[in-house]
């Protein structure tokens, strides 16, 4: 137990990292938009046309991208690519 939860810490310091900086703007998109997406069946491209444009897009030094969501006025939401580009995890989180 004591793993998982560091592991989401960790992850969630990631996270705030790879898209800290300011956003562009604040659009907020619906949560069941990016809750119905399927994980390994849709790629980044395809996250763009059915949910919009992301308030952050980041790349890591791996070359998987991280894309931001604004989803509710204290949430933010974070999916995460696979090397090859198809979406492979989706976090929920408060915004701080």
């Amino acid at each position: 137990m004591k793993i998982k939860a560091l592991s989401t810490a960790l992850l969630s310091m990631v996270l705030a990292t790879a898209c800290q900086s300011t956003d562009s703007h604040h659009t907020t998109i619906d949560k069941t938009k990016i809750a119905a997406l399927e994980l390994g069946k849709v790629n980044a491209e395809k996250v763009i046309q059915l949910v919009g444009q992301p308030a952050k897009i980041a790349i890591n030094p791996d070359d998987t991208k991280v894309f931001k969501y604004h989803t509710a006025p204290n949430q933010e939401s974070y999916l995460m690519f696979t090397e090859d580009g198809m979406l492979d995890k989706i976090v929920f989180e408060e915004a701080h």
